[in-house]
């Protein structure tokens, strides 16, 4: 009898896991071959800065990326002499071929590795080494619609963060400076996909709460969806109300959350920044649909 309820157990336990899950669907996302638009470099890098915008994306387990070989057939020297939405078009058409939702395409515009020299304090110059130098443009196109979602050229020196992420490092030889410079598109480029694709996850419970306060919480998505320690989410109630006889969405925003740890595939825990912890405490005791929303500035 006491086993037969321990299976009884077991079996409820993995039921309510299964519906307290995050029930977001990955979407489906094809990526484009991105174009050299720059110097002789660009061209040498192309293939390589592609599968590393790919690989980014398919560690990030947020996406179902598609098989991309197909996309080779539009890239040809013809069709590259045509405008911009012409090829838009040709990349939207075959996204819809390969089951995708969503497409990223864009161009690599210049790759670059120059000197970095010092002064000493006997003012003599010192080499330091080389410093990669990167610029590339995306956008994600809507296969459905056809219509460009979002955009960005990335790889302004303006942009300071930029600068520092993707210039800060010096190496002894210029082909390891680019080739490092590719390899750190993946931050920016995964904060911007997170901007335009967040994470929408249901906040499940409270797991530590003082005077009337939330301290941690946990979260209806882990690993499955990508969900890293230290990711920042907004915590906001999603409410329906009636606008002059329409039924519109409105967004609270509650506070903020970090993630502490990630609990296997569909659950992490997340420390709640003390201000807005009281009125996230009421929302909560009076069943409030709350979600932790990611990508939010």
């Amino acid at each position: 009898m006491k086993k037969k309820l321990t299976l009884i157990f077991a079996l409820l336990l993995i039921a309510l896991c299964g519906a307290f899950a995050s029930d977001m669907k990955k979407k489906v996302i094809a990526i484009a071959p991105f174009k050299a638009t720059g110097n002789e470099d660009t061209h040498r890098f192309a293939a390589n800065f592609t599968e590393t915008v790919v690989d980014a994306l398919v560690s990030s387990n947020r996406f179902k990326v598609v098989e991309r070989s197909d996309f080779n057939l539009i890239f040809s020297e013809e069709n590259l002499q045509k405008n911009e939405s012409f090829i838009d078009g040709l990349v939207v058409e075959q996204g819809k071929k390969l089951g995708a939702e969503y497409i990223i395409t864009g161009s690599l515009s210049n790759i670059e590795a120059n000197e970095s020299w010092y002064k000493e304090r006997n003012g003599r110059e010192k080499f330091e080494g080389y410093v990669g130098r990167i610029g590339f443009s995306l956008k994600i196109l809507d296969v459905k619609t056809g219509e460009i979602v979002a955009s960005k050229i990335m790889g302004n020196t303006k942009d300071k963060s930029w600068y520092s992420l993707l210039y800060g490092e010096k190496f002894a030889s210029e082909e390891k400076a680019k080739s490092r410079g590719i390899e750190k598109v993946r931050e920016p480029l995964l904060s911007f996909i997170d901007i335009h694709f967040p994470l929408v996850l249901k906040v499940f419970e409270i797991t530590e709460e003082k005077k009337d306060r939330v301290k941690e919480i946990t979260i209806a998505g882990g690993k499955d969806l990508g969900v890293k320690e230290g990711q920042k989410f907004r915590l906001m109630e999603l409410s329906d109300v009636e606008v002059d006889g329409r039924s519109l969405q409105k967004k609270t925003p509650l506070g903020w959350a970090t993630v502490k740890s990630v609990d296997g595939e569909n659950f992490s825990t997340c420390k709640v920044q003390r201000n807005g912890s009281d009125i996230l405490k009421q929302k909560m005791d009076s069943q409030a649909a709350i979600y932790a929303v990611s990508g939010q500035q």
